[in-house]
């Protein structure tokens, strides 16, 4: 006999995954950095969470949008070290650094849905002024606003506890398998 969990937490979003049930909460937090986010979700358990699906993304763009998080909300991608002194990622997705190869996403987020959603112009490639920094984090976020930039993703840079930045996201997005 098999069994699969379905019940997520309570105030949790499910989203049918291949052979599990996903769990999806948007966290309003302002000015938080990437890093306090993803510890932010460990304490509760889960992890900082990709999407997979249509679904998932529109969950995420619209409830945040609904608890009023205009700006940005970090997502679990992030740029892989090997690329994170590519300026500009390639369009040809066979590339080492590509569009689709040069993020890391969330242990459980399997597929690479993410590379059609990033806002135009992204991502953005390293900042230069800082790439030869080797604790240089490169975060990815989805934009939160009234405009057609609504949901789509950009890269947000800085350094680890690097304090002369301004920060700009307004929550988080945190996810785990249904128990």
């Amino acid at each position: 006999m098999t069994f699969c969990a379905t019940a997520c937490p309570n105030g949790w979003n499910a989203f049918a995954r291949s052979g599990y049930t996903w769990c999806l909460k948007v966290f309003a937090f302002n000015d938080v950095e990437y890093d306090i986010a993803e510890q932010k979700c460990m304490r509760e358990k889960t992890l900082l969470s990709a999407f997979e699906s249509e679904q998932e993304w529109e969950f995420i763009r619209n409830e945040a949008k609904r608890m009023g998080l205009f700006g940005e909300i970090y997502v679990g991608i992030r740029r892989e070290i090997g690329c994170i002194k590519i300026q500009q990622v390639s369009r040809d997705l066979n590339a080492q650094c590509s569009i689709k190869t040069a993020f890391r996403l969330d242990p459980f987020t399997k597929n690479d849905y993410f590379y059609n959603k990033w806002n135009s112009g992204e991502p953005s490639g390293s900042d230069q002024r800082r790439a030869y920094v080797v604790n240089l984090v490169t975060a990815v976020s989805m934009i939160i606003s009234n405009d057609n930039r609504h949901g789509y993703l950009k890269e947000t840079f800085k350094r680890r506890w690097e304090s002369d930045l301004k920060y700009d996201p307004r929550g988080f997005v945190c996810g785990t398998k249904a128990r």
